[in-house]
């Protein structure tokens, strides 16, 4: 926005596409669940170490929500009983969703998410199973492009000199400023307030 005190002040504004910014935020999927170990392995008697690599199959948008679907690829490396084979190790894979709602989604909107894991435990169930939480993270962000009035041109009329009234009444509506009034009467908000008591402000 802008104004002149002594020439008239026109703006051109022009319609371009612009990136906005729909939605922006990290949001946390706990995952659980329990594996079998594979038939034919050694008993495993502990759990040293697990891992989990995070993979998105599908991202969509349907109904004013955000759905992602991926699978978490869990390996487990557990020691056993057995001299000939003292550790073992199985990978499974297990799904994992997400709803996110969001109603102000757009029409072909520009998704990007980043997936990694955070954290993983695991611990053994008896002679043959094996359960785990994980924590995984989304960074999720969705723009849209979308048309905005830019400020494009500036054209200054002639020059004109008013000088300041002796009093001046002046209407505000809640919620405007000098800024406001001086751009209508086309006055700087300095000189307004250089008036002091000649200067009578009304709030409506």
């Amino acid at each position: 926005d802008a104004y002149d005190t002594q020439r008239e002040v026109q703006l051109e504004k022009t319609k371009r596409p612009m990136q906005q910014m729909l939605y922006h935020d990290r949001v946390r999927v706990d995952v659980s669940d329990t594996l079998a170990i594979p038939e034919g392995m050694p008993m495993a008697l502990q759990v040293f170490c697990t891992t989990a690599r995070p993979k998105l199959d599908d991202v969509f948008l349907e109904d004013q929500a955000l759905h992602i679907e991926g699978v978490l690829y869990v390996t487990a490396f557990c020691l056993t009983a057995d001299d000939r084979s003292p550790v073992i190790s199985f990978m499974q894979p297990v799904p994992f969703s997400k709803l996110i709602d969001m109603p102000q989604a757009a029409d072909n909107p520009n998704i990007e998410i980043s997936c990694y894991l955070e954290q993983i435990k695991a611990e053994l169930r008896g002679e043959s199973e094996l359960s785990f939480s994980a924590l995984v993270i989304l960074d999720i962000s969705v723009t849209a492009q979308q048309e905005q009035a830019v400020l494009t041109n500036l054209t200054m009329g002639e020059e004109q000199t008013d000088e300041l009234p002796q009093m001046a009444l002046c209407f505000l509506q809640p919620g405007e400023t000098l800024w406001d009034v001086g751009k209508r009467y086309r006055v700087r908000p300095e000189s307004m307030e250089a008036m002091g008591d000649r200067m009578l402000i009304v709030v409506k």
